[in-house]
């Protein structure tokens, strides 16, 4: 540690202690035990020389099996016990998210729990909604949503499991290390590749012009050493070690910025926390309830934290575009509608007004050309989404994807079936126009400062507002012609797409 610091290297986490142990001489090799899980713990914390109770997060080995996370909790009980007036330590298991890494699985729980000390982040798990009873013995819980670690109180301690087979215990603890704020960065452009190694070899410091442009953050000698090595590669290089370097500007001779935003799909769950706190951007609409229109609302407000940060730095696009409701919310940042107009759109999306129980979306790994014949002769299946050269999206009644999907199969086409029956962007919700356009009326519409491109009429928002709003609703009906939308933009010019979702 004293090396990495005196180094300037980046710290995800410190290891405090690490205790391994084995059992295998216990009922057979898929039965594992309490007593050489305990061995493994008690030896760790030692080593750490840390008390237990200051446990914030437990990685736990969490495989789902009845017998290894009953076994698992009996340990965790054991150890760290549990008094009532202790705050809950949240635990969790990267299993939910990539399913069993067997002997990686491992060196995944801790880089996983690495990058949450690093990010000030409690992780969570999916599909535990319903913990095992053993668990309310234990003083953890589940961590159903992420959150900010510090808000939390808990310390920023934390241990990870891994038990393998045959018995192969280890338990690893961790703790955070807070980075020192990086405030100064050497930013270098010049005409020529020569002329920027010689820039850094001479320990040039004005910024200049040119193609050609490197960034140092925190420039020490012996990071402007291996910068100079990789401007003498001349191969871009994307912040590694804290440097970067490009010697192809994104865009050049005229060509265009477009922002693209993403629909339902970019569920609200990204990290845009830091984002807003330092530019000192608010979320525009309160959220309080659940379901579908929260969610909605949630990516809203993300979108619109982002693109206001990019229009902070100077980043303008030239042109909007969006996938489905991403398409409004690209209006909002065309200033084509205020706040107000955007929130009675997205109130129109009422699941109960549009939820229907004989139709299903299906994604499919093929591209439009190549499902067309096969569903020219299936009634009540149609192309929802049109994504990009190889995937679509179809809404068909379950009679219908009942007929599709074992031809997919014959065809070797890879498919899933999603777990929405709304029928959006499909004539299965044709009927609703009147309904939709009736809860419009309170959506307002103005001159757009940035040109607004429509994905189903591939061609620029009208002006006045009686289209505008015709449009706006036939969108829920239309299909989202997604990839023809994205050619239409290269041709216009966009040569680079900002697609403004938060990071997962």
């Amino acid at each position: 540690m004293e090396d990495a610091v005196r180094n300037q290297d980046k710290i995800y986490a410190v290891i405090k202690g690490v205790g391994i142990s084995s059992d295998g001489s216990g009922t057979s090799v898929m039965s594992p035990s309490v007593k050489g899980q305990l061995k493994a713990l008690q030896q760790a914390w030692e080593n750490a020389g840390l008390d237990e109770n200051q446990i914030g997060y437990l990685e736990a080995h969490g495989t789902g099996t009845p017998l290894g996370d009953k076994t698992e909790l009996q340990t965790l009980a054991q150890f760290f016990g549990k008094e009532e007036s202790a705050k809950m330590a949240g635990i969790g298991s990267v299993k939910s998210n990539i399913g069993h890494a067997m002997p990686a699985a491992g060196i995944a729980g801790l880089i996983k729990t690495c990058l949450a000390l690093h990010h000030d982040t409690l992780p969570p798990t999916l599909y535990c909604e319903n913990p095992t009873s053993e668990m309310q013995n234990t003083r953890f819980e589940p961590v159903q949503e992420a959150k900010n670690w510090s808000k939390t109180g808990l310390p920023k301690v934390a241990a990870v499991n891994a038990f393998g087979f045959g018995g192969i215990n280890a338990h690893v603890v961790l703790e955070g290390y807070d980075m020192p704020k990086k405030d100064k960065v050497l930013i270098l452009a010049r005409p020529t590749h020569e002329e920027l190694l010689t820039a850094l070899q001479n320990n040039e410091t004005a910024v200049g012009e040119g193609n050609f442009r490197v960034a140092i953050f925190e420039p020490t000698p012996a990071r402007i050493e291996k910068a100079t090595k990789i401007v003498t590669k001349n191969n871009p290089w994307h912040n590694k070690q804290d440097i970067w370097y490009t010697n192809t500007p994104l865009l050049q001779n005229g060509e265009k910025v477009a922002f693209v935003f993403p629909g339902l799909d970019g569920l609200a769950k990204g990290e845009v926390e830091s984002v807003s706190r330092y530019f000192n951007i608010s979320a525009p609409i309160e959220t309080e309830s659940e379901g579908l229109l929260n969610d909605a609302l949630n990516i809203f407000n993300n979108c619109s934290i982002l693109d206001n940060s990019l229009k902070k730095l100077g980043i303008i696009p030239d042109m909007n575009a969006g996938h489905s409701l991403g398409e409004w919310l690209a209006g909002y940042s065309s200033e084509l509608a205020e706040v107000n107009s955007v929130k009675a759109l997205i109130d129109v999306l009422n699941p109960e007004t549009f939820e229907l129980k004989d139709s299903k979306f299906i994604a499919i790994g093929a591209g439009i050309e190549t499902i067309k014949p096969i569903i020219e002769k299936i009634q009540n299946v149609y192309i929802s989404n049109d994504n990009c050269p190889n995937q679509v999206i179809l809404c068909g009644s379950n009679a219908a994807l009942d007929e599709l999907v074992p031809i997919l199969k014959s065809k070797q086409i890879f498919h899933q079936i999603l777990p929405f029956q709304s029928g959006f962007h499909s004539p299965f919700i044709a009927d609703k126009l009147d309904v939709i356009l009736a809860g419009m009326e309170k959506a307002q519409f103005q001159q757009t400062k940035i040109p607004l491109w429509s994905a189903t009429t591939l061609e620029p928002y009208p002006a006045d507002q009686e289209s505008i709003r015709k449009l706006s609703a036939e969108h829920l009906v239309e299909p989202v012609r997604f990839r023809e939308l994205t050619d239409k933009l290269y041709e216009e010019g966009a040569r680079f797409l900002f697609r403004s979702e938060p990071v997962v």
